[in-house]
């Protein structure tokens, strides 16, 4: 339909000056006769806004060239790498084209979407590729992937997608069964969800954009793009206020905020068309004020709407589509996970407002602020999130007495207030951060909280406990220690308090590496009158015993906790756990697979269950499952935690990185050195878009590439993996952390693989060094692999003397630490028995043979060939100087035997 230029400049005059009630009215009614001229009027009102140049000051060509536009005509043109091939879809943000590109003799396809709307100055140019960034990070098959972006010649903005095939979602369920609708909805909020993580919200959700495919399920489209045109993120644009305003929010159509709150409640109205086959409001012609009267009135039921309906479907779409964005799902995820439980026939949490619900509520009020409000969103979901977590002990400690009542609310109304005080949205401005929004919180109770000691106390914990779980224990343990002070000061008796408040502040000693304190902390506690709670008290001692070598004191303690602790506990999942990450740090695979297993199953008996959990869990049991040889089971494992973490996060996601470089892990123990490189690599890239490089996660990352070449034989590849990697842990890590002396450990291994034994001195005994000042005096793993790596290089370069010395300090620690049935234990013995040999003790190095002979065959899982015959032959060349023709052939015939069954 071809547009009057002058039509449109008239009519954008008039509503240049117009409010935004009066905007979207007049389009409303302009689109019924026009739609084409609505369209475009409407992006020239919203690029009026979004640009420091108004558009009524353009010359009167560059509107017309703009009014001109017409789809079609574009057909065959370039976008980039791109040529256009045909329309395939037309909306209110522009029209779709499919799009062709063909290099290297590689053809590809994708849509190309060309925004209706130009930017006219370098701020707003900077704005959209700020904006197409993020949106590039959304990686998750429920969502169509933004691969690139540019610009026309013209200056005409577009982005390039995945080419998705499939039909749009029917509005009301196409037939399908209740089942088979509730399921697609529960997946669209997962896909949801995996943008809210990433702080991306869509703004636009409607069936039209979302397409049904065969092989992906329902796929999203349009993610985000309703953002990148406006820069003001304090005023929803008229993009998102009039095209679609059955699915708008009110506080959309007011003009207000919007954040992750406006795709719940969009979410809530697509659920209510598919469950009944209409929408909850019939708008009609119904003016701005009219609309929101009737949303604030509450939508017809389901079940009184639709026959056969169940009547938990009512309240997940009340509290979806609540008027009020506070009272809304905490999370889209929250949302699939009562979907998922109406299937089940599961109880919902949607329930009737409550003192408590609107607590954990106002605190995740905010979920979700878009981009220049993106850090402060991030400080008041982090602190937001934690803190719910809060909300039940505060109720339990609210319903004990009146007084306690006052308290508990006092304390939490305080925190809710420093939240509302910082709010990104609100008088602080959009650059609130973490710090800022805690700072205010502590400011807050130093005074408001001054004569009420107990309130001061749960307060004050709730703070420590937001900055220990940013690991920012240095912030944490001060406040834990003004807790337990103020508690003490305030004369109560709360036991249960106290406990978490103790508990807390070990975990933060703990973490600090202030080993000592932490357990002198906790002993003196257990010494006090044992409340209820006592369990919570062993659960960080005895993680701390372990961090202090001590492990079959700290697994007694966490046995002790297992035993006292509910059988519904969350924590018996973390306790199961710490064991078997004792029994991993002690070489004791079995054992550690055996306990991972149980936490796997303690964490899957939640309900709801915890995913996450049940993940980590399970790479967990996967590393110790591969240590043992079971590789296949291992990388199960591995894999299915890592997909449950893409389907939680998306690609683009610390914990997903993390399971990438698991994964790597684990198939570098199977084998499979060059995926495992690969895997790793991909991990790098993720983890360089999402943190700079320069992270803890990298350094694994790193260690894993060096790994893998190692065991392929790429010396230069895994030299330069552990360099890297020790080049970003001295920087991040204390003098003494673990992974310095692994590190080090694994750039001396290379080196002694390359001849080089002199240069791998030096970073063997700052390995030692690490692992015996964290020992603390007890047996050490550590200590046995370092000290028999020194050994092992000192005797090639003629030390003999010095060899022997470090050969027997590596058995002596070994034989501590590690069980006769555990092959790495012969592999000790099997260095100090050479180191023997070449100072000319043979007869003792003969002994030590034949007892790595005996571990080997003892061996809870199978050792490596190429050890075997190691040991085969240095005992053959034993008796062939010693002249014993007897146990020479016997031997002879061992290795032979071997060798014919690697063939």
């Amino acid at each position: 339909m071809d547009i009057d230029p002058a039509e449109l400049e008239r009519r954008f005059s008039e509503l240049a000056e117009a409010n935004h009630q009066q905007r979207a009215e007049a389009l409303r009614a302009l689109q019924a006769d026009s739609p084409e001229l609505a369209r475009r009027l409407a992006l020239l009102l919203d690029a009026h806004e979004a640009t420091r140049n108004p558009l009524d000051q353009l010359h009167g060509e560059a509107l017309r060239h703009f009014a001109s536009f017409t789809p079609e005509a574009l057909i065959g043109r370039q976008m980039g790498d791109w040529t256009l091939v045909r329309t395939i879809g037309h909306g209110g943000m522009g029209v779709v084209y499919e799009a062709h590109s063909e290099r290297d003799g590689i053809a590809q396809g994708a849509a190309i979407k060309l925004l209706a709307a130009p930017l006219f100055n370098r701020r707003a140019t900077e704005h959209f590729v700020q904006e197409a960034r993020v949106l590039a990070r959304l990686d998750h098959p429920g969502i169509c992937r933004l691969r690139d972006w540019g610009h026309s010649p013209e200056g005409w903005p577009y982005l390039v997608l995945d080419l998705v095939r499939g039909e749009p979602l029917p509005a009301d369920g196409g037939g399908r069964s209740l089942r088979e609708r509730l399921t697609i909805m529960a997946r669209i909020a997962d896909a949801v969800a995996a943008a809210h993580r990433q702080l991306v919200a869509h703004l636009d959700l409607k069936p039209a954009n979302v397409l049904m495919t065969a092989d992906r399920g329902p796929v999203l489209l349009d993610f985000g793009i309703s953002r990148v045109l406006n820069e003001n993120d304090g005023a929803g644009g008229t993009l998102t206020r009039w095209l679609t305003p059955a699915y708008a929010s009110p506080e959309q159509l007011r003009g207000e905020p919007v954040s992750a709150a406006t795709d719940l409640y969009a979410l809530g109205v697509m659920l209510y068309e598919q469950a009944t086959g209409k929408p909850p409001f019939d708008f009609g012609n119904a003016s701005l004020t009219e609309s929101l009267r009737r949303i604030e009135q509450g939508a017809v039921p389901p079940g009184k709407a639709g026959t056969g309906l169940p009547r938990d479907l009512d309240a997940i779409c009340a509290r979806a589509m609540h008027p009020d964005p506070q009272r809304r799902y905490a999370s889209a995820d929250a949302f699939a996970d009562d979907l998922r439980a109406l299937i089940e026939r599961r109880p919902v949490s949607a329930r009737p407002d409550s003192w408590g619900y609107r607590l954990s509520r106002t605190l995740a009020r905010h979920p979700v602020a878009l981009p220049a409000g993106v850090l402060a969103a991030a400080a008041v979901i982090t602190l937001a999130v934690l803190l719910a977590f809060q909300a039940s002990d505060l109720r339990k400690q609210r319903d004990r007495s009146t007084a306690d009542a006052q308290r508990a609310n006092a304390a939490t109304q305080l925190l809710l207030n420093s939240i509302q005080a910082a709010d990104p949205t609100g008088a602080a401005g959009p650059h609130a951060t973490v710090a800022d929004v805690l700072a205010a919180a502590e400011k807050r109770i130093g005074t408001e909280l001054a004569d009420q000691p107990h309130a001061r106390a749960q307060s004050l914990l709730q703070v420590a406990n937001v900055h220990r779980s940013l690991d920012d224990n240095k912030q944490a343990v001060p406040l834990y220690q003004a807790a337990l002070k103020a508690l003490e000061q305030a004369g109560s008796p709360d036991q249960a308090l106290r406990v978490k408040i103790v508990s807390g502040l070990a975990g933060s000693l703990r973490k600090l590496n202030r080993l000592d304190e932490a357990v002198a902390l906790l002993d003196a506690e257990m010494a006090r009158d044992k409340p209820n709670e006592y369990w919570q008290l062993l659960l960080p001692l005895g993680t701390t015993r372990i961090a202090q070598g001590k492990k079959d004191e700290g697994v007694n303690d966490l046995k002790h906790a297992l035993r006292l602790a509910p059988r519904n506990d969350a924590s018996r999942a973390s306790m199961l756990t710490d064991i078997g990450y004792a029994m991993t740090m002690s070489g004791d695979y079995p054992s550690a697979a055996t306990w991972y297993a149980r936490a796997v199953q303690a964490a899957q008996t939640l309900k709801p269950v915890n995913r996450e959990s049940v993940a980590n869990t399970l790479m967990n049991l996967a590393d110790a499952q591969s240590k043992t040889g079971h590789v296949k089971e291992a990388l199960a494992n591995q894999q299915r935690a890592l997909d449950m973490r893409i389907a939680m996060f998306g690609e683009h996601n610390a914990n997903t990185i993390v399971s990438y470089v698991s994964l790597a892990f684990t198939q570098i123990e199977a084998g499979q050195w060059d995926t495992a490189i690969a895997n790793a690599r991909h991990a790098a890239t993720l983890e360089q878009a999402l943190s700079g490089g320069q992270s803890r996660r990298m350094i694994n990352i790193w260690n894993a590439i060096g790994l893998a070449a190692d065991r392929k034989g790429d010396r230069t590849t895994a030299r330069e993996g552990f360099s890297n990697a020790l080049k970003i842990a001295e920087k991040l890590l204390p003098p003494n952390h673990p992974l310095l002396a692994n590190l080090n450990n694994n750039i001396a291994d290379t080196l002694m693989a390359q001849g080089d034994y002199q240069a791998s001195l030096a970073p063997l005994q700052r390995s030692f060094d690490v692992y015996h000042a964290i020992a603390h005096g007890q047996p050490s793993r550590g200590e046995a692999i370092a000290s028999a790596n020194m050994a092992e290089s000192l005797r090639n370069l003629g030390r003999t003397k010095e060899a022997v010395h470090w050969g027997a300090q590596a058995v002596q620690e070994a034989d501590k630490v590690l069980t006769p049935r555990q092959w790495m234990l012969g592999n000790i013995h099997q260095v100090y028995a050479e180191a023997l040999l070449a100072d000319g003790s043979r007869d003792e190095a003969e002994q030590q043979a034949l007892r790595v002979e005996k571990i080997f065959a003892a061996s809870s899982v199978k050792v490596p060939r190429q050890i075997v015959e190691e040991n085969l032959r240095f005992l053959i060349g034993i008796y062939k100087k010693k002249g014993d023709g007897k146990a020479l052939a016997a031997y002879r015939q061992k290795l032979t035997t071997l060798t014919a069954a690697r063939h």
